[in-house]
This record gives structure tokens, C-alpha cells and sequence, in this order.
């Protein structure tokens, strides 16, 4: 191999590294081989284009730098705006708005047993209002019914006296007809008032000499409980008050008989 032939040789091997580097970067079409000017005069185009290319992506990219670099400051500024909003919402949840939350429920609560307690009130001051009415009229009705009884008792105190009365007029107007005689044999217990009548008129007839039936006798009956070998006490009321006179006038006799009679 000649000198002419290696030089054409190694600056077609420059010329096709340089080819294959722009196709590579810039993704040209591979060039075919030509004379050597014409070569060179391509070889100088290429140059002049991929320096052009080169140029052209170095300031887009620059350009896109910039930019990135101008929308940065924006975004972290935008950020730092978010976090110190959200640090405040933080620190306002942790006092402020917990304090107005808390406050809120204890206004609530406190309107709520405040109604509550006020409505209750009300209800007992009603309630009492009501008992004290019923209390008066029960009041007035009490003192109605004690006026009543008052006069009841009065009333009844003077029927009392009257029945009192009455019945003492009774027992006197009795008692001047009766007579009290004790030792009265012939005592036995269920002894009925005629049978009682009918042994006393004969005793009066026998030792007073006195003309006397059991129908002179208007009532006559023993008193208190019967007792064995005991001859209890016998009231004697005659029909008419004379019998009484003529008996007590003869009662002496029966001295030493064991009898005894007594005005009553």
C-alpha cells in the first residue's frame, strides 16, 4: 500500500467515524463515498449541520433548564404556602378550635339543663299551686264538718239530757211501784220472771196476810249471777203503787224469816 492509498484510506475511515458519530447523535442518513473534494465539501456541510444541530438541542436544552429553574421558586413557594396553612389548621385545632368546639358543648349542655330545670320548676310551682288549693278547700271543708259536729254533739248532749231525763222519770215512776226484797228462797238458775212473780206472792200472801196473786205483780226477777246455795236479791214492781203502800206498812212481820224488803 502506497502513502496516497493509506491517506485515502484513514480519512475515509475518519469520514465514516464521523458519519457514523452525526448518525448516530443527530440520526442522518449515511453518505456514499465520493472524490475528495466533493468529499470534503460535504464533509463540510455535515460539520456545519451537526455543529447547527448540536447548537440548536445545547439551547433547547438551556432554554428548558431556565425554565424549570423559573416554575421551581413558584412551586416551592406554592408548597411552603400549603405547609404553613396546614401548620396553622393544626395549631388552631389544638386551641382555638377545640376551645370553640368545648364551648359550644358546654353552652349547649348548659341551655339544655338550664330548659330542663327551668321546665321542672315550673311543674312543681303548678303542682304546689294545685296542692295549695286543694289544702284550702280541704281547710274549708274541715271547718265545715267541725261546725257540723259541733253542733251534732250539742245537739246530741242536749238528747242526752233528755233521754237522762226521761229515763230517770222512768226509773222514779218505777221505783214507786217496786219494792227490793232479800232472803227470798227457792233460788235456781234459769228461773224465769214468772216463776219469780208467782213465789213472791205467795211468801207475801203467807206471811203478810196480804190477798196477793203473781198478776198483782207487774215484773219481778232475780239479780246477778245465780250462785249455789245463794238466794240472790229480786226485784218486785206491782201493777198498782198501792200494793206497795199495803206490803211496807205489813213488812215488819216478816221479822225473824230471814226476809227483809226495802224501798228501791
Amino acid at each position: 500500500m502506497n502513502k496516497r492509498a493509506y491517506s485515502s484510506t484513514a480519512s475515509e475511515g475518519a469520514v465514516t467515524d464521523a458519519s457514523l458519530l452525526d448518525s448516530s447523535l443527530f440520526e442522518s442518513p449515511k453518505v456514499p463515498k465520493q472524490g475528495k473534494k466533493s468529499y470534503k465539501k460535504k464533509k463540510t456541510d455535515k460539520e456545519t449541520a451537526g455543529q447547527k444541530s448540536m447548537t440548536d438541542f445545547i439551547t433547547t436544552k438551556e432554554n428548558e433548564t431556565k425554565q424549570n429553574k423559573t416554575e421551581s421558586p413558584s412551586i416551592e413557594k406554592r408548597l411552603d404556602e400549603i405547609s404553613a396553612k396546614l401548620s396553622n389548621v393544626l395549631t388552631r385545632s389544638d386551641t382555638d378550635i377545640i376551645k370553640n368546639i368545648i364551648k359550644e358543648s358546654l353552652e349547649g349542655l348548659k341551655e339544655q339543663l338550664l330548659g330542663s330545670v327551668v321546665k321542672q320548676i315550673e311543674i312543681l310551682e303548678s303542682n304546689m299551686f294545685d296542692q295549695a288549693k286543694e289544702l284550702a278547700s280541704l281547710k274549708q271543708q274541715l271547718s265545715a264538718k267541725d261546725q257540723e259536729i259541733n253542733i251534732l254533739k250539742q245537739s246530741d248532749h242536749s238528747k242526752n239530757q233528755t233521754y237522762e231525763a226521761g229515763i230517770n222519770d222512768l226509773e222514779q215512776y218505777g221505783r214507786r211501784n217496786s219494792i227490793r226484797i232479800s232472803g227470798l228462797s227457792f233460788d235456781k238458775e234459769n228461773q224465769t220472771s214468772i216463776q219469780v212473780a208467782e213465789h213472791t206472792a205467795k211468801m207475801m200472801s203467807h206471811h203478810l196476810n196480804v190477798r196477793l196473786e203473781y198478776k198483782d205483780i207487774d215484773i219481778a226477777h232475780r239479780l246477778g249471777k245465780y250462785i249455789p246455795n245463794k238466794n240472790r236479791a229480786v226485784i218486785v214492781k206491782f201493777v198498782r203503787r198501792q200494793t206497795k203502800i199495803d206490803v211496807m206498812k205489813r213488812a215488819k212481820q216478816l221479822k225473824g224469816t230471814g226476809i227483809y224488803i226495802k224501798k228501791t
